[in-house]
């Protein structure tokens, strides 16, 4: 009678286990199904098929992770959010799972958590340079400009060839008063720029890559075709570094050149600044800022005609901005046209009072540098 047991208790166990067999085999089959589905575009499909992977399932990280994808391109944030939840309770050292709902998180407008969930990438050892891009950013639109900038410097040392960081590390320099550290990164993206398309180095041969969004676990269930088929999808983190031919590089390089030449101006070297802002407007010729601040060089240097000529541009093509129309009056007071100047610190006034420190302000700088001017 106990060998009897003993024998019933085996067989249940065999039983048992014969169960979670094919029950993983059958999750397996619904990933693939997933897949499949996805390939075709069918994605309504494949987020049935991954739900019914997680039924026989729950502790599938990687349907969870594939879920929050699909779930992302049929524009459920909050269920893609949700599922990777899911996925980092069951891994929760997976930094490229952070890095994933971080990017999600933001879609969904909730900077804090993104900033959360990238320290928390970075801590688990998602280290690449767009990580570090991202935060920097957030940092930045957070008024935390010294951490953006230490975040820009170990992007620019991950990836020294991306000439957007040097960009954007130049403008947080301006906000932190370190206007050699600006001018230096201007200088490198300009020269970047001006160097023109570079011819690529030959691709080496690319090595089979592990599936992105599965981190390593040693009671992890062995490789299967599902979870190698995962290898194809997820958030690709790789940077794609910009060409000097990519038409979005034009406005901020425009830029660029309009940042460098006001580094000038501040040094006194008119006539690289008068370049740099003529550079721009041929490079961007609808850059209203680039003409207001060719506009004030030139009215620094007495050439009161091409100075009234740039603003007159820059207020067609931005009518609104205030300290447009304030140099406007500014140059004609210069010119001695008091009543036609008036006429537009009059408008500004009208519309806000507190325009008025801002135009005593223009003229008084403007008196200084035309001393001729009574």
């Amino acid at each position: 009678m106990k060998g009897s047991r003993s024998t019933l208790t085996a067989f249940a166990l065999l039983l048992a286990l014969a169960g979670i067999v094919r029950a993983q085999q059958s999750a397996n089959d619904y990933v693939m199904s997933a897949i499949g589905a996805m390939q075709k575009g069918d994605n309504r499909k494949a987020i049935d098929d991954l739900t019914e992977a997680i039924k026989l399932r729950p502790d599938y990280a990687d349907a969870y992770m594939l879920r929050s994808n699909i779930r992302v391109q049929v524009s459920d944030t909050k269920g893609a959010i949700s599922d990777l939840d899911k996925f980092l309770q069951l891994r929760p050292t997976s930094g490229t799972g952070y890095y994933q709902r971080a990017i999600y998180r933001l879609t969904d407008q909730d900077t804090k958590g993104a900033l959360a969930d990238l320290d928390s990438a970075i801590g688990n050892g998602e280290k690449g340079d767009y990580v570090y891009e991202m935060r920097a950013e957030l940092r930045s639109q957070g008024g935390d400009f010294k951490g953006s900038l230490e975040d820009l410097d170990a992007a620019v040392k991950l990836n020294p060839d991306n000439p957007n960081y040097y960009l954007r590390r130049a403008w947080i320099c301006s906000k932190l008063d370190k206007p050699d550290l600006a001018f230096s990164d201007l200088n490198h993206a300009i020269a970047w720029y001006e160097a023109g398309p570079q011819k690529p180095p030959p691709k080496e041969p690319e090595k089979p890559k592990p599936p992105p969004n599965l981190a390593a676990k040693e009671d992890a269930p062995k490789s299967t075709p599902a979870t190698d088929a995962l290898a194809t999808v997820g958030i690709t983190t790789e940077t794609k570094n910009p060409s000097a031919d990519d038409p979005e590089m034009v406005p901020m390089i425009a830029g660029a050149y309009v940042q460098r030449g006001s580094i000038y101006s501040e040094r006194g070297n008119s006539a690289a600044a008068l370049a740099d802002f003529s550079k721009a407007i041929k490079l961007l010729p609808r850059d209203a800022g680039a003409y207001y601040q060719r506009s004030m060089e030139l009215e620094g240097k007495a050439d009161l005609a091409g100075a009234l000529a740039d603003i007159d541009e820059a207020i067609k093509l931005e009518p609104r901005i205030g300290r447009y129309r304030t140099e406007h009056g500014v140059i004609l007071l210069l010119q001695g046209k008091t009543a036609e100047s008036q006429v537009d610190f009059d408008m500004l006034v009208k519309a806000d009072p507190e325009w008025q420190k801002f135009i005593d302000g223009r003229i008084s700088e403007a008196r200084k540098k035309m001393s001729h001017i009574p």
